[in-house]
């Protein structure tokens, strides 16, 4: 899923973010407020992974969205 369609849905979004990482809190999904670069930030931040382990999981969970979007 492109990062456009989840900024656009980020109300949606953010509980499904929080499903995936259950760590990331309501203040911190507010303060991301759709920013690919902030969610990076605070998933770093919460699981003390590096910038690409942080990449990787979330390009991992925006294929898996795109899935479940198109029904595959």
């Amino acid at each position: 899923m492109d990062w456009e369609t989840i900024r656009n849905n980020w109300t949606e979004m953010r509980s499904r973010l929080q499903g995936e990482w259950p760590d990331l809190t309501e203040e911190d999904l507010s303060e991301i407020g759709g920013s690919r670069e902030r969610l990076l930030e605070k998933l770093r931040a919460r699981y003390f992974w590096s910038r690409e382990e942080a990449e990787a999981q979330l390009e991992g969970w925006a294929d898996r969205e795109e899935d479940y979007y198109s029904g595959s």
